[in-house]
């Protein structure tokens, strides 16, 4: 793979060198020192260009975190991520699709790269994350339980049915009875007194 790399990046240099001449002389001959150095910028930029390159498609990681499992669909899922997945692969009665993208700035030297593979069961709702690659931690797919937590603390709805505070009273402790406690601070040292 990296044969095809260096061929490639020889093949754009050769093509550039070749414009970098040809504006060259263009610009020679009309005599003009400012129409060279616009070619040569141009040049350079086609240059810098070349070493860019993208595979896969962009996915919006931010929507892993409406995918919950046992509720979401396939393409529920391809609408929350943005996009079509890169691979996908039916083993058994489970299908494995993967969404991924690769950006590099320079051949081989600076790169970014995320993925995530996602299992969706015979009913064609999400199992699980089968891998995450550079998925900020934020976003990540959810169980039944996590969304219906989530979306009762949203919507301010006691969690699991059970109120934090009892009725008639304004404590956060179960059963109502929270005690003032004093915290014991050590003096301060001789010659050292608080300001």
């Amino acid at each position: 793979m990296a044969l095809s790399h260096v061929s490639l990046w020889a093949r754009l240099t050769m093509v550039v060198t070749l414009l970098e001449g040809v504006l060259m002389m263009k610009s020679l001959r009309k005599g003009g020192l400012r129409a060279w150095s616009r070619g040569a910028v141009l040049a350079l930029s086609l240059a810098a260009l070349t070493g860019c390159s993208t595979t896969g498609e962009s996915f919006q990681s931010a929507g892993l975190d409406r995918i919950v499992a046992g509720r979401t669909t396939f393409a529920q899922a391809v609408e929350d991520l943005g996009t079509e997945p890169v691979d996908t692969w039916q083993q058994g009665d489970t299908l494995l699709a993967r969404w991924a993208y690769k950006g590099t700035v320079a051949t081989d030297a600076v790169y970014f790269r995320q993925e995530v593979w996602l299992r969706f069961g015979p009913d064609g709702r999400f199992v699980r994350t089968e891998r995450a690659i550079n998925v900020p931690l934020q976003y990540h797919t959810r169980t039944a339980a996590e969304a219906d937590r989530q979306a009762s603390v949203a919507s301010g709805a006691p969690v699991g049915g059970v109120s934090g505070t009892p009725a008639g009273s304004s404590s956060p402790v179960s059963g109502g009875d929270a005690r003032t406690m004093a915290i014991p601070v050590p003096p301060y040292p001789a010659g050292g007194a608080a300001q």
